[in-house]
């Protein structure tokens, strides 16, 4: 069965549900797909044979360039705290459940979208994979508040630097892929699946506060934006839908 609202897709089978990002040409996270992530996740955590939650993206070279920064409303504090709430959302959705959830990452993967694979339990990366938040140099705020003690400190320095690098080089992401049927990803999926039954919940400090260290009247937008054109330019990549 395969459902599909506007930018996100989703289909089901046996005891895993696929989740498609599918926004050409960049796969921007706007308002609308935080939206349909927040109904299809709600929708697969109401499935009792469901076990195991793959997002993906659909666009060849990409699997997000961040946040939609077409907005010029970006810049307002009540619409800023709109898509923190359900930047977060999504965020507490996943790391809440019981059931496993994996990113699987190729192209570049940025920004808001960086953020986001952090609540996985499991990230696997193609070889082409690139992560950033190039976004701070440009006065973007986290979008989803980024609750540090989940992230290694090579991860936070990583995010703070707005530099762009290879999945390959960012060794502070190693679990195994759980993307492949074999004796290694299975062992590791039952014991993260052992973990997420018995671990302990924490509240964040951080939940449904936004930093009122950023000025937000001074984000960058057409910066940002043409620093993702030139990015995305220089990946040398047909960008179509599979």
């Amino acid at each position: 069965m395969e459902l599909q609202r506007n930018k996100v897709r989703s289909e089901k089978s046996g005891d895993s549900a696929f989740i498609y990002l599918n926004n050409p040409p960049f796969n921007v996270i706007d308002v609308e797909v935080l939206q349909d992530l927040i109904t299809l996740i709600s929708e697969t955590e109401l499935s009792d044979g469901i076990r195991k939650v793959v997002v993906r993206s659909k666009i060849r070279g990409i699997f997000s360039v961040g946040f939609d920064i077409s907005c010029i409303l970006i810049r307002l504090k009540d619409r800023m705290e709109e898509i923190f709430s359900l930047a977060r959302t999504v965020w507490n959705l996943i790391t809440s459940s019981q059931k496993i959830y994996i990113a699987e990452v190729d192209g570049l993967c940025l920004g808001l979208a960086y953020e986001l694979i952090y609540s996985f339990d499991s990230v696997s990366f193609g070889k082409n994979a690139m992560l950033g938040f190039p976004d701070i140099k440009f006065g973007m705020p986290f979008l989803t508040g980024v609750p540090w003690e989940r992230i290694p400190d090579e991860g936070i320095s990583h995010m703070l630097s707005g530099e762009i690098t290879s999945a390959r080089n960012l060794h502070f992401f190693s679990s195994p892929s759980l993307a492949e049927e074999n004796t290694d990803s299975r062992n590791y999926f039952y014991a993260l699946s052992f973990y997420k039954k018995s671990r302990r919940r924490a509240n964040n400090p951080i939940d449904n506060l936004i930093s009122s260290s950023y000025d937000l009247g001074a984000i960058d937008l057409k910066g940002l934006e043409r620093f993702r054109e030139i990015t995305v330019a220089s990946l040398n990549v047909p960008l179509n839908t599979d």
